[in-house]
């Protein structure tokens, strides 16, 4: 993403990532870190990820495709868009084709973009890809990756805003997806 105009200087990495912990597609690391002045020196925890990507699948009749899956940070089930990480050697446009067949069994029309985020910059340097997908139509043949189960819930797409509002899609990189796409009112790629 673009850097923002500012007069402070940056900080520098004068040591790391040294690498604490990894699971999956995640790495734990820790650096250390030193402001211009080299006044100040500290050691911050940085998640280290590929880049992920959302979708907003929409059916012809107007439906939006989502799952339920558990998650562990919640130690509850979790109503989310379709959607994964971007394996190396993918662009996010392919990534999204793929997650969304491999979780839900749906394809559509080429994927447009709706969003691109820094999940939480505090912590890591990774970005968030959202997209819309429409003409979504149910094929068959999909799979979940190894430790995911999966239920495919379709919703109308006028009922989306209500969800997000009551709690029902609290995830929020999916939320800021969704609301991308709420964004974009009648108006059509």
């Amino acid at each position: 993403m673009s850097k923002q105009p500012t007069t402070l200087p940056p900080w520098h990495r004068v040591d790391g990532p040294h690498e604490i912990a990894r699971t999956g597609p995640l790495s734990a690391c820790v650096t250390t870190w030193e402001n211009s002045s080299k006044a100040h020196r500290l050691s911050a925890l940085e998640i280290v990820s590929r880049d992920w990507c959302n979708v907003v699948a929409v059916t012809k009749n107007g439906d939006v495709v989502l799952v339920r899956q558990f998650r562990f940070g919640i130690d509850d089930f979790s109503l989310e868009t379709p959607g994964g990480v971007v394996d190396d050697g993918e662009t996010p446009e392919t990534a999204a084709v793929r997650e969304l067949f491999e979780e839900t069994g749906y394809r559509g029309d080429a994927p447009v973009r709706l969003s691109r985020v820094n999940p939480n910059p505090a912590l890591q340097a990774n970005e968030a890809h959202g997209f819309l997908v429409q003409n979504a139509t149910f094929v068959g043949g999909h799979s979940a990756d190894d430790g995911e189960e999966l239920e495919v819930v379709t919703v109308h797409g006028a009922a989306v805003s209500r969800l997000i509002a009551d709690g029902s899609i609290s995830h929020a990189l999916i939320v800021v997806t969704l609301q991308a796409w709420l964004g974009m009112g009648s108006r059509t790629p």
